[in-house]
């Protein structure tokens, strides 16, 4: 009846530190649970400190964390922590109480263990931890549990103290010289050891976790400044884009004016003739300038769309950077599905040396013209998917036309380039038993000089649509697998 007591005391002080300590409330099923766990709970620990007494106050502390864990929803790691500090804080009180209680009893009272009762003894010890117990949540800080708690560093040492205690219970309450009772002590060493790499682990993940957060806040913060930012960039842009649009209508008008003015000034006044023409040219040029930045600017504003294949996407962002810095337009039309041509005719791999190759050549080729346009179009063809490329560049030298996919030859080797381009495109185009056309256009005939284009029909043919006559004609037939179309000169008027 002592023990039970004792343990029922222990139990319901621990158990109520427990839910004290992470701030729980207490729906009417935790009442079901504590009235039927705490008594059972304690006659369970009585009648296991009959047969093994060393071993009785582990026990009960690891029954009490599953059965805390079940009732209360919380983490496993909260509720070891919490459970061994709840049990440490009661064996003290019991201990305390015990201590100031029987020194009360010897040197006030001067009763010795056989003159008092032990059982009303007990009781009163018992009955003094219960009512002392709720007296420490009662200051204010205390009130509303104690949150750190359930963070593994800063109750660690909370922890470690409660060890201690229950370490010195044991010590106290184990007097045989038996081997067996060193077990009590061995599996408090084991969970000191496995607490304290625990905690050394949860310290480097607490510091990574609080590094990782403020990295993600300045990172917020860097973020709001940025989006503010561009806001405020693309207010000011609205405002200058209606300036500019504006100005679009007003600036040509107003310059025509000027010029009939000019003009007529001119005719009544011969000796301003010269000097008015001079002021007429110079606003030409500026207007032309005006005209040029604008266009250049609506070039680099406008976007690659988008194909659906990442890699081709990043080919065709960087052809457009490479083609702005050659200050030369570059445009794309699609007008098919992009990932269809991938699966059903070449690989994504492929495609991307392909397009960056043929590209490159066509940049390279407009580079030193008057009008550097560049085109890129995707299309179906006659059932077919057709890659063309439209440049405003230089033709292509005969000697490049005859050794294409056969030798490296290049009239850019100043530019870099050393003609392995077409001949992997070549290889390609073989690879796939695609065609091969090459356009030629005349010089007033449109915007671009030359188109290639590559057809996916599984022909692997080689054609060239040229305006070339005489001795060119000649050389280019000496390429067998080259089939050449003449075109005629369209009539003029």
């Amino acid at each position: 009846m002592l023990s039970f007591i004792k343990y029922f005391a222990i139990i319901i002080c621990s158990f109520y530190i427990y839910g004290k300590l992470l701030n729980i409330s207490r729906p009417q099923n935790h009442y079901v649970y504590l009235i039927l766990g705490i008594p059972c709970l304690s006659l369970g620990t009585v009648l296991f400190d009959s047969i093994f007494p060393q071993a009785t106050d582990l026990t009960l502390i690891l029954i009490s964390f599953f059965f805390l864990l079940h009732i209360v929803k919380t983490t496993p790691e909260a509720a070891i922590t919490t459970t061994i500090i709840s049990f440490g804080i009661s064996y003290f009180i019991f201990s305390l109480f015990t201590i100031i209680s029987s020194t009360i009893l010897v040197l006030i009272f001067h009763l010795t263990s056989d003159s008092y009762s032990h059982l009303l003894f007990q009781t009163f010890i018992a009955f003094i931890q219960i009512a002392f117990t709720p007296l420490l949540f009662r200051p204010k800080r205390f009130q509303k549990g104690t949150p750190f708690i359930t963070n593994k560093l800063n109750s660690f040492s909370l922890m470690i103290i409660s060890l201690t205690l229950l370490f010195a219970f044991v010590v106290v309450r184990t007097s045989s010289n038996n081997l067996i009772y060193l077990f009590p002590f061995l599996l408090i060493f084991l969970m000191a050891i496995f607490i304290y790499i625990s905690w050394k682990n949860n310290i480097t993940k607490t510091y990574l976790e609080r590094l990782k957060e403020k990295d993600i806040a300045k990172l917020n913060d860097t973020l709001s400044e940025k989006e503010s930012y561009i806001k405020k960039l693309e207010e000011e842009n609205k405002e200058l884009s209606k300036i500019i649009h504006s100005d679009n209508k007003l600036i040509p008008a107003m310059l025509l004016s000027v010029k009939e003015f000019i003009r007529d000034s001119s005719s009544l006044v011969p000796a301003s003739s010269e000097k008015g023409m001079r002021l007429l040219s110079d606003l030409e040029q500026l207007s032309l300038h005006r005209k040029s930045i604008l266009r250049t600017q609506d070039d680099r504003c406008r976007g690659i769309p988008e194909t659906g294949c990442s890699s081709v996407d990043s080919i065709l962002k960087y052809m457009k950077q490479k083609a702005h810095e050659m200050n030369i337009i570059f445009e794309t039309a699609f007008s098919c599905d992009m990932k269809a041509l991938v699966n059903e005719n070449i690989s994504e791999n492929d495609l991307n040396t392909l397009l960056a190759d043929l590209l490159e050549n066509a940049l390279i080729a407009t580079k030193y013209g008057d009008h550097r346009h560049v085109l890129l179009s995707v299309d179906m063809i006659e059932d077919f998917y057709t890659i063309s490329i439209f440049d405003s560049g230089v033709p292509f030298p005969k000697e490049v036309l005859v050794s294409l996919g056969l030798k490296n030859y290049t009239t850019h080797k100043a530019d870099g380039g050393s003609g392995i381009g077409l001949v992997t495109s070549y290889e390609l185009l073989k690879k796939y038993r695609a065609s091969l056309a090459i356009e030629e256009f005349t010089q007033d005939s449109g915007l671009y000089t030359k188109k290639l284009s590559v057809v996916f029909n599984r022909l692997d043919q080689y054609t060239l649509f040229t305006y070339r006559n005489g001795e060119e004609l000649d050389f280019l037939n000496n390429r067998t697998d080259l089939l050449v179309i003449h075109k005629k000169i369209p009539a003029v008027g």
